[in-house]
C-alpha cells in the first residue's frame, strides 16, 4: 500500500492506459454486449438480482483490468507499446 500511496498519479495514470488504450476484438464485445442485454432484460424484474449481478460484473472487469497491469507496467517501462 505504501508504494502504491507514493506513485498514485502514475498507477492511475497507468490504470487510465490499460482502460483507454487496452485491445479488445471487437466480435467478443459485440457477442458480450449482446448477452448482458440479455441478462439485464432477464433480471429486469427482480431489481436486487439485477443489482448484485451488476455488482458482480464491475467486480470482474475491475479484476481483470488489475491482472494485466503487470504486464502493461512491464512494457511501459521498457517503453513497447501497449497493443
Amino acid at each position: 500500500m505504501k508504494t502504491l500511496s507514493e506513485n498514485l498519479d502514475f498507477a492511475l495514470g497507468l490504470i487510465g492506459e490499460v482502460l483507454v488504450d487496452s485491445p479488445i476484438d471487437e466480435e467478443v464485445f459485440v457477442i458480450e454486449k449482446e448477452r448482458q442485454k440479455s441478462d439485464i432484460r432477464r433480471d429486469a424484474s427482480d431489481l436486487g438480482q439485477l443489482a448484485h449481478n451488476m455488482l458482480n460484473k464491475v467486480v470482474l472487469v475491475i479484476s481483470r483490468t488489475l491482472m494485466t497491469l503487470p504486464a502493461h507496467l512491464d512494457a511501459l517501462l521498457k517503453g513497447l507499446p501497449l497493443r
